[in-house]
This record gives C-alpha cells, sequence and structure tokens, in this order.
C-alpha cells in the first residue's frame, strides 16, 4: 500500500526517516532527537506483540498514529488497514501522542536575534515593519464532552477547543495554547497566556497583527475600524494582507491533519485526550517547513 495514501502529506517525511538521519540533521533539526520523538513504533508494537500487532517487517511505517492524524477517521478502519486490534490502536496513538507532546522542541517563540529576520520577512508581504507574528484562534471540534458540557459549545454551535495560534511569515507556528474550551473568547485566552505577559515587559520594539477581536496594545496591533481617511484604508490593507499568514497557517495545518478538520467529523476522545492530539498535529506542522517540504506533500526533483 502507498505511504503517500495511507499517511497523507507526512508519508515522505516518514521515508526521509527511514533513510537515516542525515537528511533531517542537514535541515537544521537535531537527528537524534527527530528519530526519538518520531520513531517509536517498534517499541510500541513489542509492547503489544501476541496481541494482534503487526510485526516491524509487516509494517515499515511503524506509526499508525500518523494515519489518524493524517486522515481522521474511526479507529477501528485504521485497525484494519494495519492489521491489528482497535484496542492496539488506541494505545499506539496515545503512545504516539505522548511522545510528541513531550518532545515539544518544533514551537518556539522567536529569541530577539530572530526578530530582524522574522522581520523581514513579514515586510516582504505588504510592507509592514516590525511583525513577529500574527495571531489568532482557530476550533477544532470535539465530541460531546461527559463533563462541564455547555463550555465547550462554540459560536458556531458545535463542541470543540478554541486553539490559539502565532505564526511566522513561513506559516510555521511559534506559540500555541491549547487548554481553552469552545466558549472561551480569542481575547480572553491571549490576557491570560504567558505570551502577553512577555510582550507587555516592554523590552522589545515588535508588534503582533491580531483581528478585532483582540484590544490594541502597544504590542499587539489590530485593524482601524471605520478608517475615516486614505492612510487608515492602506494601513488596514497592509494589516489584513499580513495577517492573513496566520489564516493560511490553520488552513495548511488542517488540510495536512485532517483530523482537526470539521470534514472528518470530529475527535472522538475527552477533551484532554483532544488537547495532546491537536498539540502534537501543530507540532509535526512545522516539520515540513523546517525540512524545506513543498505544502504540496511531493518532494521537489
Amino acid at each position: 500500500m502507498a505511504l503517500h495514501h495511507v499517511y497523507g502529506d507526512f508519508a515522505f517525511v516518514l521515508q526521509m526517516t527511514e533513510n537515516g538521519a542525515g537528511d533531517v540533521e542537514a535541515s537544521g533539526l537535531p537527528g537524534q532527537h527527530f528519530l526519538t520523538m518520531i520513531d517509536i513504533g517498534s517499541s510500541t508494537c513489542e509492547m503489544f506483540s501476541g496481541r494482534g500487532c503487526m510485526s516491524e517487517s509487516q509494517n515499515p511505517p511503524k506509526l499508525p498514529g500518523l494515519r489518524y492524524f493524517s486522515k481522521g477517521g474511526f479507529l477501528s478502519e485504521l485497525g484494519d488497514i494495519h492489521g491489528i486490534a482497535k484496542s492496539s490502536v488506541c494505545r499506539v496513538l496515545e503512545k504516539t501522542t505522548d511522545a510528541i507532546v513531550k518532545s515539544y522542541v518544533l514551537i518556539r517563540f522567536p529569541t530577539p536575534d530572530k526578530h530582524a529576520k522574522l522581520a523581514e520577512d513579514f515586510f516582504h508581504i505588504c510592507g509592514f515593519p516590525k511583525v513577529v507574528g500574527c495571531i489568532d484562534c482557530t476550533l477544532i471540534p470535539i465530541q460531546r464532552p461527559a463533563l462541564d458540557e455547555a463550555v465547550y459549545v462554540c459560536r458556531k454551535g458545535f463542541h470543540a477547543i478554541n486553539v490559539q495560534a502565532v505564526c511566522d511569515a513561513q506559516l510555521r507556528f511559534t506559540n500555541i495554547i491549547v487548554q481553552w474550551p469552545g466558549s472561551t473568547h480569542d481575547s480572553h485566552i491571549f490576557n491570560n497566556c504567558n505570551l502577553k505577559r512577555h510582550l507587555g515587559d516592554g523590552k522589545y520594539d515588535i508588534w503582533l497583527l491580531g483581528d478585532s477581536g483582540y484590544a490594541c496594545r502597544p504590542y499587539l496591533l489590530t485593524p482601524v475600524n471605520n478608517p475615516a481617511n486614505e492612510k487608515e484604508e492602506k494601513y488596514n490593507r497592509c494589516h489584513i494582507g499580513t495577517r492573513n499568514s496566520v489564516e493560511r497557517s490553520f488552513g495548511l495545518c488542517k488540510s495536512r491533519f485532517r483530523c482537526l478538520h470539521k470534514s472528518t467529523g470530529c475527535l472522538l476522545f475527552s477533551p484532554q485526550k483532544s488537547i495532546k492530539i491537536i498539540t502534537a498535529c501543530f507540532q509535526l506542522h512545522n516539520l515540513p517547513i523546517l525540512l524545506r517540504l513543498p505544502e504540496g506533500g511531493q518532494q521537489s526533483c
């Protein structure tokens, strides 16, 4: 069975891993750490030997969890594809998710020495200076929770986790907050996160761009409501054109990891497990960007 059919856009990353750590290290990502985070399939299969789990030779890609991230759907279907029991799929998925989440090295807010390069990248989009990130929230659908069900109902009428993220001009996430239920307002999430306190110290002459759902601050610029002159209209055009990066990041992430997209239904887990899966997918979203792989899922010739 073709890797891309089973694992989607992440298939060629697995192939690169199978070829060794050299290609990974060449990208700037520590190869040994990458293998430790991703290549855990053999250990999980050893745990479930004798319980219907494939051997490593039968299952070269090693990570059924990646198939769930990439395609979503039902765990029983995933078990049929890999020839393992649904209960084994659950345990493998949990191990895979925990390993990725605990690594937590693929998403980091830029240090001051990187601010100039980030600002230059954003400036090339629409001429907006001193911008190091664009911030917004997105709703990830989950199944109806057993506890506190009402707080997870978002403004669109379904149960969700409201995820805040900051991205750079390369569509790479540099900060995420994955813990708030769907009914939480975007501004409340930002007001209660460490990033606000970090930027509020006033040590850095940088800006984030956000939509009108946020309050305008010295470090967070929002659009002008009801622009009264040409300068304000130009500001809004540049602001919207630059801030569009975060919308594209969300779209690209959900297209790579269909388990996050409402077209596949929802995450059929508790909020706590859903939060881990969302975090893992957002981390893995950065990996093809770090490896400079094309968005379409095919390596350039």
